[in-house]
């Protein structure tokens, strides 16, 4: 399997205005849509993505449609 910097991702039509204010929240910039692709850049750490993974794994632990 190739190694990607690219990660696709389905969000509920709902959830997208949230998770863009929580994730600002947190500092992460990302456009998001019900189809996100998710790229990373040169100067992205691995802390950088554990974080962005888990300010996900926050958000839709407690979000409800």
């Amino acid at each position: 399997m190739p190694q990607t910097n690219i990660f696709w991702l389905d969000v509920p039509a709902a959830a997208c205005e949230p998770l863009r204010a929580a994730l600002a929240g947190q500092g992460i910039r990302a456009t998001v849509g019900p189809r996100m692709r998710l790229v990373t850049h040169l100067d992205i750490s691995p802390a950088d993505v554990e974080r962005t993974v888990a300010a996900f794994k926050t958000f839709f632990k407690d979000w409800r449609a």
